[in-house]
């Protein structure tokens, strides 16, 4: 099983201009949850850019102020005329999520692997212990004949 490469780390912070004024959006936990659950999987990850429900749902929920994050007490997409920097945010939306699913990936496949040999280790030790087996029989020379 080939590992993962390592995705290039997404900063948490985007400072674009909307309505001709600049915001920093912030990626929070919360946010970067609420994004992943739009995504059944990492391949899934591109329709955050190219289904118009989800980049909708994307742009709503990165823009919509709650706590640190979002920049607008209400969305709405008609009246932003700054398409470049709407690019830029679905982007850095799509990057996080993508980032996201492949550290779990990576994390599962290490799992794996440290199981695997585990349970290698513990398939050798077993043998070692089962009655009749070649690892099992003894190395002691013998009493002598027996009689």
């Amino acid at each position: 099983m080939k590992t993962p490469t390592k995705a290039k780390a997404t900063p948490n912070t985007l400072t674009v201009t909307l309505n001709g004024e600049k915001h920093t959006l912030l990626m929070t936990y919360g946010l970067l949850n609420s994004l992943a659950t739009q995504v059944s999987d990492v391949e899934d990850v591109t329709n955050l850019g190219f289904s118009a429900e989800s980049r909708t749902a994307t742009l709503i929920a990165v823009l919509t102020r709650k706590g640190k994050t979002g920049c607008f007490d209400e969305v709405d997409l008609d009246v932003i005329e700054e398409i470049d920097e709407i690019d830029k945010v679905l982007d850095w939306a799509s990057d996080h999520v993508f980032n996201f699913f492949m550290r779990r990936l990576r994390k599962a496949q290490e799992g794996l692997t440290k199981l695997s040999i585990e349970t290698e280790e513990m398939a050798g030790s077993l043998e070692q212990l089962t009655p009749g087996s070649e690892a099992s029989a003894s190395k002691s020379p013998s009493a002598g004949p027996s009689v």
